[in-house]
């Protein structure tokens, strides 16, 4: 089953962006994050929810399968201090369905981010949408200041 690609001309040539690979456009997506697309899929069906295939059922889906990723490597009990540390100690995380990060607080200096990174998506005229950004973008603070 793969993503329902809505076709809305009106949208056509605009530019979104997200952190994460959009399963209706997974043909921009590298190999291994289009496996992930396929759990992803996977897991929608098996819960009857194929129809949903989209960033707002992605980034819980994703947030699930990181925290479970995460949670994984504590030894012991899982308490909140054992996941405050889990969390710290996330280093060159591969993300699923989105980039690799590190929680170390210099994503953005002075803020709980680990990530940075943004891909910028074009609404396909036949529906979907397609990576259009040279992969992962970094963004700073300053990139979002107002222009002058």
């Amino acid at each position: 089953m793969r993503a329902r690609k809505v076709r809305n001309e009106a949208a056509a040539g605009v530019v979104t962006f997200s952190d994460m690979w959009r399963a209706d456009g997974a043909e921009s997506a590298p190999a291994a994050k289009q496996k992930e697309i396929k759990v992803f899929e996977k897991g929608m069906k098996a819960v009857g929810k194929p129809d949903t295939l989209n960033v707002f059922a992605e980034a819980p889906f994703s947030d699930a399968a990181n925290l479970a990723r995460i949670l994984s490597t504590i030894k012991g009990e899982i308490t909140g201090p054992a996941v405050l540390d889990a969390l710290k100690k996330t280093k060159n995380f591969d993300l699923f369905l989105g980039p690799v990060v590190t929680c170390d607080g210099k994503a953005w200096p002075g803020q709980s981010n680990c990530g940075n990174s943004i891909l910028f998506y074009e609404n396909q005229p036949e529906g979907g949408v397609k990576v259009v950004s040279d992969g992962y973008l970094r963004l700073t603070p300053a990139d979002l200041a107002p222009a002058k």
